[in-house]
């Protein structure tokens, strides 16, 4: 939903709460997203941490792995799927 604030003030995007949003509305005019995780893997081939990711599909989960790309390799997982492996390589 769009608001116009006043004279030379631009359009902005109003959103309710995800939570209240879900309850009132629950599959109209949004997008799914899908919860996947992006493990960072150390030099040592070990594992370091974990970053969840909400996105829409692989390639949106997988565009926003390659930016925690910095020195370690990620797998992107969504659930108990792998979805790919990025290496620091990848991203040269």
């Amino acid at each position: 939903m769009t608001s116009e604030l006043g004279p030379g003030m631009p359009e902005c995007v109003i959103t309710a709460p995800v939570s209240g949003f879900h309850r009132s509305r629950p599959n109209q005019g949004r997008i799914k997203m899908s919860y996947y995780r992006a493990y960072i893997i150390g030099r040592d081939s070990q594992f370091q941490k974990a970053v969840q990711l909400d996105s829409a599909n692989d390639n949106a989960a997988i565009e926003s792995a390659k930016q925690l790309i910095d020195d370690y390799d990620i797998e992107v997982w969504q659930q108990d799927r792998l979805v790919t492996k990025l290496t620091t390589s990848d991203d040269k």
